[in-house]
């Protein structure tokens, strides 16, 4: 027969022994992109809507820094730059 102490430390192992599998669980859904679990989530970039309303206001007040804004843009944009109408242009390849 078992005394209490023993099937506290039972329960205690089998607890430990539950957690290691749940913890993989978990470890996979985050590599898929389900949950976040040991990471924490990334931090927001762009500031949402109220960063382009700023980004505006900045241009009117001071329209000096417009070339600043428009270099942030395209490194965002990974390489493309806006052109004057608002399309999206590839940069000419130096090397063709």
């Amino acid at each position: 027969m078992t005394t209490l102490p023993q099937k506290i430390a039972l329960i205690l192992l089998a607890i430990a022994i539950a957690l290691g599998p749940l913890d993989q669980l978990a470890l996979w859904m985050q590599r898929r992109g389900w949950i976040r679990w040991r990471k924490p989530a990334p931090p927001p970039t762009g500031g949402g809507g109220m960063a382009g309303l700023l980004t505006e206001f900045q241009q009117l007040v001071e329209p000096q820094v417009r070339h600043v804004i428009e270099d942030r843009e395209e490194r965002r944009l990974g390489g493309l730059s806006l052109s004057a109408d608002g399309r999206d242009t590839k940069p000419d390849d130096p090397n063709p």
